[in-house]
């Protein structure tokens, strides 16, 4: 934005009478002043990418990924576990970045595996985003915010845990959301059953921001 300015014109010099008979006529100058603005106004750019120490194309914010692909896991048994795989989010626009929500689906057919499996979602300070059955997240949301400076901690981190059974997470038995985590198995998850084995999960996490 810029400030106003003016501009004025001084006029300077001298009239000159000529005879008597310009008497009661009257003489006048005009002044005149121009004040102006000037605004420009622009918006900024929300931009934030995907990075994993799981991904070899991607193991850094530099690399400007949309998509990641996390390790496989097979050939598991009726009690499994896999991870916790990191997923960094980073702001690299100009704007803060709300984090709203966290779209959860399998590219797979509903199955046993599925609707047997657990998942253990954690954040950098270990708060418990959620811990239960995996066919039983689909949406979650939140509001967390992405400061725009790498000072202010410009990177929001996500742990991800599929398990079951004995199978231990960063979750342990705790469910309740923005709740402390605790390394350990879930009464909860019981053994995959026989139905399950040779099945397959394939999940996209989708993570939407405004600002």
């Amino acid at each position: 934005m810029k400030f106003l300015s003016f501009k004025s014109i001084v006029a300077t010099g001298a009239f000159s009478v000529a005879g008597l008979g310009l008497i009661g006529m009257g003489t006048h100058a005009t002044f005149s002043v121009d004040p102006s603005a000037d605004q420009v106004i622009s918006t900024g750019t929300l931009a934030v990418v995907a990075s994993s120490p799981s991904d070899p194309s991607c193991l850094t914010s530099a690399a400007m990924c949309d998509n990641i692909t996390l390790t496989s896991s097979s050939n598991n048994g009726s009690s499994f576990t896999t991870g916790p795989e990191e997923l960094v989010l980073t702001n690299v626009g100009t704007l803060p970045a709300f984090y709203t929500t966290l779209g959860i689906t399998d590219a797979l057919a509903p199955n046993s595996l599925a609707s047997e499996s657990y998942l253990c979602l954690t954040d950098s300070n270990n708060n418990v985003l959620y811990n239960g059955l995996f066919s039983g997240a689909s949406s979650l949301s939140f509001h967390d915010s992405i400061p725009v400076s790498a000072a202010a901690g410009n990177q929001l981190i996500d742990y991800v845990t599929v398990y079951a059974g004995s199978g231990s997470s960063q979750c342990g038995a705790v469910t309740t959301p923005y709740h402390t985590g605790v390394t350990g198995s879930n009464p909860s998850a019981l053994s995959l059953t026989n139905p399950a084995m040779g099945q397959s999960i394939d999940p996209t996490f989708s993570f939407t921001f405004t600002a």
